[in-house]
């Protein structure tokens, strides 16, 4: 279809606005019109589809034209340019239809209508203007070789399917997704120098060794790690859905792609950026802080891990809500919560019973352990700075302390499950209605 519509050699080109330079006029209205015929329609209404053009470029809208006719679509088009016009032909003036026919007919239309002179229809045109009035008592009735129809035996649930398969969809919309993630990169940049603006930060304030105060400040540190990550995730997805909400239902209405395919490729495009700023920000914290040197590699996977749960609770959030700004509302609120039951805020013996499973759901609060599982891993402390008589030898003794039990493997599996709920639950919102789109008859 591009190479038919003569946009083949513009598809690196971007549309463009009133601040970005993009494709011609002429090139905008091929593009419109082939979005609106990406799958077959029984009718197409273009109005004033000639208008701003110049004489080629109109030309070539109306060889287009022709071309759909020709593959079975009834095109109704609104005009004041009758050049080179063909097909049937209702003309109208002050409101009333004073011709119907075909270009041929015009001579001696006018013929039985005694007004002398009109062979064509720039001296149609002329006569119109002066409100010549027919009387047009017959019917509009599309004729059947200019429709395409859909057979009885296809069921509502076929013709509301996408036309395309699973993997084609879920193909073409992640590589949509990439390239959109490429187009905002200036986005990407900036978030990738306040990764590295906040690990310089953390690097001048923190140096530690193996004393007993280096203890707490571990503790501290992976504590702001957890929280500016699961910030950093949520921030650049609660919006994901939103903001896209009015082309997706322009699409889903054209039946281009199912729900499923569409969540997938929003949720796998942001992996590679988010799995980057996790570890371009581990690797500038992790040796300048002086962290336990044999757990690196696996701090920069618990980290990436925990970026990618907290983008899903964020798709989950963005999934419910139906504008940018709800979607922004849970923000503090969310972080709030995260922060509150991280285990170190506020003890389980003292939570209020009917809270206590916001602990075992809190993100942060599974980063931070296992993180700190991770780095106090056979680490030994001298007594150094020691806080009262308490002396702390080794780090299992310190996990121990501070009541951390079991190890990583489980916290991750955890993570792992959260993901799934929340793509779970966020796809069959979106299926279901939701805040966000309603489609109907999709399964």
């Amino acid at each position: 279809m591009l190479e038919t519509f003569n946009l083949k050699g513009q598809c690196d080109t971007l549309i463009g606005n009133d601040k970005i330079r993009g494709i011609s006029g002429g090139e905008l209205k091929r593009l419109t019109i082939l979005l609106s015929i990406i799958l077959p329609k029984s009718y197409l209404f273009l109005d004033e589809p000639y208008s701003g053009l110049d004489s080629y470029s109109s030309s070539e809208i109306k060889i287009l034209i022709s071309k759909i006719v020709e593959g079975g679509t009834a095109v109704v088009v609104v005009t004041h340019d009758l050049k080179d016009i063909s097909g049937e032909i209702w003309c109208m003036s002050s409101g009333r239809i004073v011709y119907k026919g075909t270009s041929k007919n015009v001579s001696d239309y006018f013929s039985k209508k005694d007004v002398k002179g009109v062979t064509n229809f720039e001296e149609f045109m002329e006569e119109a203007t002066k409100g010549i009035e027919i009387d047009y008592d017959g019917e509009w009735n599309v004729r059947s070789d200019g429709v395409t129809t859909v057979s009885s035996d296809v069921g509502i649930f076929n013709r509301l399917k996408p036309r395309s398969g699973f993997l084609r969809q879920t193909r073409i919309l992640l590589g949509r997704s990439f390239k959109e993630a490429w187009r905002s990169r200036g986005s990407t940049i900036i978030k990738s120098i306040t990764q590295v603006s906040i690990a310089l930060i953390y690097g001048t304030l923190y140096h530690i060794n193996n004393n007993q105060a280096s203890i707490y400040d571990r503790f501290g540190l992976l504590s702001l790690v957890s929280i500016g990550t699961l910030n950093l995730s949520l921030a650049g997805t609660l919006r994901a859905f939103p903001k896209e909400r009015v082309r997706v239902k322009k699409e889903q209405k054209e039946r281009l792609f199912s729900v499923i395919p569409y969540f997938i490729s929003k949720a796998i495009s942001s992996l590679p950026i988010t799995a980057s700023l996790s570890c371009l920000f581990g690797s500038i914290v992790y040796p300048l802080t002086g962290l336990n040197p044999s757990g690196f590699k696996s701090f920069l996977g618990l980290l990436t891990m925990h970026s990618i749960t907290s983008e899903s609770l964020g798709l989950l959030i963005s999934s419910l809500s139906g504008s940018e700004d709800k979607a922004l509302a849970f923000f503090g609120p969310l972080t709030v919560l995260q922060v509150i039951f991280d285990g170190r805020n506020l003890s389980y013996e003292n939570t209020p019973k009917v809270l206590r499973w916001l602990q075992g759901i809190s993100l942060v609060r599974l980063n931070w352990q296992s993180l700190v599982i991770n780095e106090f891993k056979g680490l030994k402390f001298n007594k150094d700075g020691r806080r009262g008589k308490v002396v702390i030898e080794s780090g299992e003794e310190a996990v121990k302390v501070f009541g951390i039990e079991g190890g990583v493997g489980e916290r991750v599996g955890k993570q792992i499950k959260f993901v799934g709920i929340c793509w779970g639950m966020a796809i069959a919102t979106m299926l279901g209605g939701g805040g966000f789109i309603k489609i109907k008859g999709e399964f």
